[in-house]
């Protein structure tokens, strides 16, 4: 069973329908190639779009700051349909900047989400240990953000207009990254305990995209099992492949269930610091289960699949370039100190 095929509440469902008429023709493989090669990276008439008729910067922001007031859930179901798409655009990174924002409660950071559902700023976010330097490295389309949620040890800040915006590159030409100089230190508009929920967040939501762009990547190699054949025979009659699809298939449930639960929890109590460790297992589950899956994706769909043309190249680098920056062994050191299992 794939996430799309999962039973959800209406209004999730009606979400993710939203979102893929939105995307249309847009989430293509080629309208996704043009996306990536222009110099913002993203079709930034569908981003304006999204934020304009879809209203993406206003659906989990309060109904006091002029949103919708839904919660983690709706961010996660335009996620779901976004990223597993593998869309290139700053949907991600906005709507967790919102997220973040939204879960803080402060009259300062009330005033920036109004500005945001009003103005269409795009807001973008860093995640540092320690205390936030001036200089921010690997900002998700920091380039291209109107202002950053700077989340470190000591709360949340919004730094605006850097004095500085430098491109980085990774492996995956599907997100762009920044490394941002701060022109003044970010404004402090919240404490401690928002940060802990913003992290949890951010890993919450990650395993989410993950799980659904995991089962998009499953689904497109599935159906190439029952069309491509070898010795007279459908890829898919063969039972050492027909098991290696099933094993993905159970590893994607789990990585699935496993993010819903995650972002569920989180949109119920994000201070719950059992729903926060959760967000960590949910990342380590649903992050190294796509790049399994993309890994299988590869190899079973042969030379093809190493192709520009072909998404699953762009899959397994999106993947590995999630395990790398998340940082998935050190969260599962940590969740192992946690339960005993290590010294």
């Amino acid at each position: 069973m794939t996430s799309e095929a999962r039973s959800e509440p209406a209004e999730l469902a009606e979400i993710r329908a939203t979102v893929g008429e939105l995307l249309g023709a847009a989430a293509d493989p080629l309208a996704c190639r043009r996306a990536m090669a222009t110099p913002l990276g993203y079709d930034e008439k569908l981003w304006r779009a999204a934020v304009a008729d879809l209203g993406i910067l206003g659906l989990l922001a309060p109904e006091r700051c002029g949103g919708l007031g839904l919660d983690l859930r709706a961010g996660s179901a335009v996620l779901a349909v976004w990223d597993g798409r593998l869309v290139p655009g700053p949907a991600h990174a906005a709507l967790l900047g919102v997220a973040v924002l939204a879960g803080c409660a402060t009259d300062a950071a009330d005033e920036l989400l109004t500005e945001i559902v009003e103005s269409g700023l795009t807001p973008a976010v860093a995640v540092v240990d320690g205390i936030a330097p001036t200089t921010l490295d690997m900002v998700e389309f920091g380039y291209a953000a109107d202002l950053v949620v700077v989340v470190d040890d000591a709360g949340l800040s919004v730094a605006r207009a850097p004095a500085g915006r430098t491109e980085q590159f990774t492996i995956d030409p599907t997100r762009r990254w920044a490394r941002l100089v701060t022109s003044a230190p970010p404004v402090r508009v919240a404490g401690p305990d928002a940060a802990h929920a913003a992290r949890a967040t951010r890993l919450a939501l990650v395993a989410a995209s993950a799980a659904a762009a995991g089962s998009a990547a499953l689904r497109q190699t599935a159906g190439y099992l029952t069309v491509r054949k070898q010795f007279g025979s459908v890829l898919g009659s063969f039972q050492a492949l027909a098991h290696r699809a099933a094993d993905l298939a159970v590893l994607l449930e789990g990585a699935t269930a496993t993010a819903e639960r995650a972002v569920a929890d989180l949109a119920d109590d994000p201070g719950s610091a059992e729903a926060q460790l959760l967000a960590q297992v949910a990342a380590v589950v649903a992050v190294d289960g796509y790049l399994e899956t993309a890994g299988e994706m590869i190899q079973l769909h042969g030379g093809i699949a190493i192709t520009w043309e072909h998404d699953a190249h762009l899959h397994f680098k999106r993947a590995k370039v999630d395990q790398a920056l998340l940082g998935t062994n050190v969260l599962r050191g940590r969740l192992a100190a946690h339960l005993g299992l290590v010294p």
